[in-house]
């Protein structure tokens, strides 16, 4: 289930690097340097300044996104009892993989400490900072929302007994509340 997981989050991951590198692209043609050797916009100020908000709302929230992984990932391998050793190496995996390395630090000293706890509260500032909010933790019981939740495995009705693999996470932006990333969940038998 994990090596699963770890499947859709590489390339969850990717796809995020795809899009930073085209919104990369795009800002590379969209503004040149003027004869002062500042920036400016290629094209009108209405559609280049809407573009540019769009550009910087989806960073935003791709931003959110590598946050959340590292949050998730925590509060996944906690819930599954993974050793201080695991989790660690987990941390310094997923650091990578969102290039959130440095900011993971923190969080994996506390874990190699022993003190989980912290770790927890580590992760949960982080994400806090960013404006993002976790659904419910792992481990915890709810009934299946396919708005808010997939399943683990086979097909799940609405309103089924469930229990949280993975948190879910929804950004605030602007007052709009953004489901990031849908919880993991697995039926409870």
């Amino acid at each position: 289930m994990i090596r699963l997981l770890a499947g859709d989050f590489r390339a969850e991951v990717e796809a995020s690097r795809a899009r930073m590198r085209m919104a990369a692209q795009i800002l590379d043609r969209s503004y040149s340097r003027d004869g002062d050797g500042q920036f400016s916009s290629g094209g009108s100020d209405t559609g280049g300044d809407a573009e540019q908000s769009a550009r910087d709302r989806q960073a935003h929230i791709d931003s959110a996104r590598r946050y959340a992984d590292v949050a998730g990932e925590l509060d996944e391998r906690i819930n599954n009892g993974d050793d201080d050793a695991t989790l660690a190496r987990g941390l310094d995996v997923v650091g990578r993989q969102t290039g959130l390395s440095e900011q993971v630090s923190p969080i994996r000293n506390a874990v190699e400490s022993g003190d989980r706890e912290r770790a927890q509260a580590l992760a949960d500032d982080l994400i806090r900072e960013q404006g993002v909010s976790k659904d419910a933790p792992a481990g915890a019981r709810a009934n299946f929302d396919p708005r808010a939740q997939e399943p683990v495995g086979a097909a799940l009705r609405q309103g089924q007994p469930v229990e949280v693999v993975r948190p879910g996470f929804k950004l605030d932006l602007e007052g709009e509340s953004i489901q990031i990333r849908k919880a993991v969940v697995d039926s409870v038998d």
